[in-house]
């Protein structure tokens, strides 16, 4: 789940999927499609809390594949999450440590915060002020020691430009 990127989506995304499935865990779309496609016979997750293992364990017990419905629920929830701009970070913290000494993955993830509108805008901003200095967007240098540890193939560099402007 993209390190709970996908199960933390767009209000309209997330409305979406609700629609078509009030009782289910936003999280378990994403788990239910990966175990829905031909030939997956595991399911990796991670999780962080109880109350995230026993949801996996209602999704799994017994799985239920994606019906074609359902299937059409997703790829619009889909398209609505890829039009608020998401950047794909899971943050893994590969990327760092930064020698210039930015936050990289923080910085993406109040970008994302932002962008998905799970947030009020005020407070994401207020939280970006709060940081210092040093491991804001704007302190980026553009080295790209980052760009070779990134599994996702972000162009950190060009985001960061992006979330400093943005916060400016």
């Amino acid at each position: 789940l993209k390190g709970g990127a996908l199960a933390n989506l767009t209000v309209e995304a997330r409305d979406i999927l609700r629609a078509a499935s009030p009782e289910a865990d936003i999280a378990s779309w994403g788990l239910r499609f990966a175990a829905s496609l031909p030939n997956v016979q595991t399911v990796l997750s991670g999780m962080s809390s109880l109350e995230q293992m026993q949801a996996n364990i209602r999704t799994f017990s017994p799985l239920r594949p994606l019906d074609d419905a359902e299937r059409a629920a997703l790829a619009r929830a889909v398209e609505a999450y890829r039009r608020a701009g998401s950047v794909p970070c899971t943050g893994c913290r590969y990327c760092m440590p930064c020698p210039a000494g930015v936050d990289i993955p923080g910085n993406i993830a109040l970008m994302n915060r932002l962008r998905t509108a799970e947030t009020p805008e005020a407070e994401v901003r207020a939280a970006y002020a709060d940081r210092p200095d040093g491991v804001k967007a704007a302190s980026c240098v553009s080295c790209r020691a980052c760009l070779p540890k990134c599994p996702q193939k972000l162009q950190i560099p060009v985001l960061m430009r992006a979330v400093a402007k943005t916060f400016a």
